[in-house]
């Protein structure tokens, strides 16, 4: 499988893990990724790597309902 081909079944794969793991549907799940991405100024194929290798919490991508606005 090429490089690409693999970082992107990574992804799905991850969005697979926040399915089952927090009950989402895919967008959603998908949706969380990318803000957990994008808030730590990361790629999303990063944040799904560790999230399928289990280095990065399930709980670490849901949303801080606390935080100021």
């Amino acid at each position: 499988m090429p490089p690409a081909a693999q970082r992107r079944a990574r992804a799905w794969q991850a969005i697979g893990y926040v399915n089952a793991g927090m009950q989402l549907p895919s967008v959603d799940a998908l949706t969380l990724l990318r803000a957990h991405a994008w808030s730590h100024d990361r790629e999303l194929d990063d944040v799904a790597r560790q999230v399928v290798l289990h280095e990065l919490p399930l709980a670490h991508l849901a949303p801080d309902v606390d935080a100021p606005f």
